[in-house]
């Protein structure tokens, strides 16, 4: 087969331009068990082949060497003009095939096509190869259901699939498509298809290599052309690496903007779903998004917004074995989470850590602003040295907010850290910014260091008051099962009469938090009593006090009603 696109006339000059080693082979992927490589494993008719031998031809077109990958059992079906690489069961997954090729010649770049892609033909290929960055890894073919590149239809650099075997052997990944998602790799986003395929020179390929560069400095021209920002202060973003804590109300317009403006690596540690009560205030999510992680959604439309950002996800929640670890790699870290057994966690590692972070909370019209530990400037414990009781605490989930708030407060937030990352301007270290919605003020507390807060060497051993014993905590499952086997059962729900008159749980009983001392004899202690708030603070709060009164244990309901209704929606 030969191809009618003058693009592989000058196959030479290409080669040499998309690899480092001058070798530029192609692959199919014609042995795999799994449904993306196709059940006929190649055998549809396609073009009046069989798919598979369509692919190894048309590779041909534009690749030094072709080879087939199969699996040994498989070998006898092709002729012996098609060179095969018998599958050598290296590492589960699509990518078994192409680590065998790897291990045939280890400085060869490859050039790699599956069974039952679509859009394979010579107007594909010749967009493959032109939209691929001179150095890096990309691909002109994305997936309707994902953000990202078709992992399968991709040119692979040696150095790029040694550093994948590499991650394997550690037991880091998965599988190279892994390697793919962590962004270890750089993405190049291809122009417009019909610019693409009018190349038809080798100066038509250099040109469209330019105007992506063009493209790339001309998105951030609007900052750039600031007398006092420019080149230096962009170059300072792209090299910056931000960890935001939490993907909620607070951290969506700061992942947004950071991600926007050219920060080169966001972290995010989140390990919620999307919830419908999230949405008039997280307006990076959809009603389509409910149910799904949170971490997941968030990913996938920043990479969306801007594919030159490395993004980098945790799906956990932070605590003290896990924070010092995750932060470490980062400049900067932005409390996101409005949650104060985190915020104080955040500031300890912080403050052995020597890195600054950027607090933001809210409670109803009104938030805060500030930045702790900042080049030896005072930390949160400086402001705030004690952890309130959890059933002190503002929150959210129990007071509400108003939806425009959390975008205020974020933004403040985001604009702190550029702040931090460029040098422009001061940051409000030592200074707490409290914003009220509804008057539209702006007001400023200064606040000193306190000496022996700036210094720690070890992290504390709970952050969280422990107001119920955990064997007090009853999850949604158990109390639904007491209910369904009718068991002698009394539920309490602390919430105000409003909110209980808005939804209850069957068959429970409202005494408000604020008339238990007076109403405590209508509880009946000779059944099982469960106590139920709306978050989980209030029944906290009453569980305490209810088993200094009687002597005996109460039980709470694990994340209150708003748990209640996320169960009962996945079921």
């Amino acid at each position: 087969m030969t191809s009618k696109l003058p693009i592989f006339n000058w196959k030479k000059s290409l080669v040499e331009k998309v690899t480092s080693t001058g070798k530029l082979y192609g692959l199919v992927l014609a042995g795999g068990k799994s449904t993306r490589m196709g059940k006929d494993k190649g055998l549809l008719n396609y073009h009046g082949k069989p798919q598979r031998e369509y692919l190894y031809n048309l590779l041909k077109v534009c690749c030094n060497k072709v080879f087939m990958s199969v699996r040994k059992e498989q070998a006898q079906e092709f002729s012996h003009e098609i060179n095969l690489i018998v599958d050598k069961n290296l590492y589960p997954g699509p990518f078994n095939g192409l680590l065998s090729a790897h291990h045939l010649d280890k400085n060869a770049a490859w050039l790699v096509l599956a069974c039952d892609l679509p859009l394979i033909d010579e107007k594909a290929i010749k967009q493959l190869v032109l939209s691929r960055n001179a150095t890096k890894y990309a691909t002109a073919f994305k997936s309707s259901k994902q953000s990202f590149p078709e992992p399968l239809c991709a040119i692979w650099e040696a150095d790029g699939l040694k550093r994948a075997e590499n991650y394997l052997e550690e037991g880091k990944l998965a599988s190279p498509v892994n390697f793919l998602l962590n962004n270890d790799v750089e993405i190049v986003k291809p122009v417009q298809e019909d610019v693409l395929l009018n190349a038809n020179s080798e100066e038509d390929y250099l040109e469209i290599i330019n105007k992506l560069k063009k493209l790339k400095e001309n998105r951030y021209i609007r900052q750039t052309i600031l007398k006092s920002f420019g080149e230096e202060a962009q170059e300072k973003l792209k090299q910056s690496a931000v960890l935001v804590v939490g993907a909620g109300g607070l951290g969506i317009p700061v992942l947004q903007y950071l991600n926007a403006m050219g920060v080169g690596t966001l972290g995010i540690v989140e390990n919620d779903i999307v919830d419908l009560s999230n949405l008039q205030r997280q307006v990076l999510y959809a009603e389509a998004d409910v149910g799904l992680p949170k971490l997941e959604v968030a990913t996938k439309k920043l990479k969306a917004q801007n594919i030159e950002t490395q993004i980098k996800g945790y799906p956990t929640y932070l605590s003290n074995k896990n924070a010092l670890e995750i932060i470490k790699d980062y400049d900067v870290v932005v409390d996101a989470t409005d949650n104060f057994p985190t915020r104080y966690l955040i500031n300890d590692v912080c403050v052995m850590l020597e890195k600054p972070f950027v607090y933001g909370a809210l409670h109803e019209f009104e938030g805060q602003v500030s930045v702790f530990n900042y080049r030896g400037g005072p930390t949160y414990r400086c402001l705030f040295p004690t952890m309130p009781g959890r059933g002190e605490m503002p929150d959210c989930n129990e007071n509400g907010v108003l939806g425009i708030i959390p975008g205020i407060i974020g933004n403040l937030q985001a604009l702190e850290t550029v702040k931090i990352i460029t040098g422009i301007g001061r940051p409000l270290s030592g200074k707490l910014l409290i914003f009220n919605g509804l008057q539209q003020q702006y007001q400023q507390i200064m606040f000193k260091a306190v000496k022996e807060n700036l210094h720690r060497t070890q992290l504390e051993t709970n952050y969280e008051e422990v107001l119920c014993e955990m064997d007090d905590l009853i999850s949604v499952i158990e109390l639904q099962n007491m209910l369904n086997s009718n068991a002698e059962l009394q539920i309490i729900d602390v919430r105000t009469s409003e909110e209980f008159k808005n939804f209850n749980i069957d068959s429970s009983y409202n005494i408000p938090l604020q008339e238990l001392s007076r109403r405590k004899h209508e509880i009946d202690t000779s059944k099982e009593v469960v106590l139920v708030c709306q978050s989980g603070i209030r029944s906290a709060k009453a569980c305490k006090y209810l088993k200094e009164q009687f002597n005996r244990n109460f039980r709470e309901l694990e994340g209150g009603i708003n748990k209640y209704l996320k169960n009962a929606i996945n079921i």
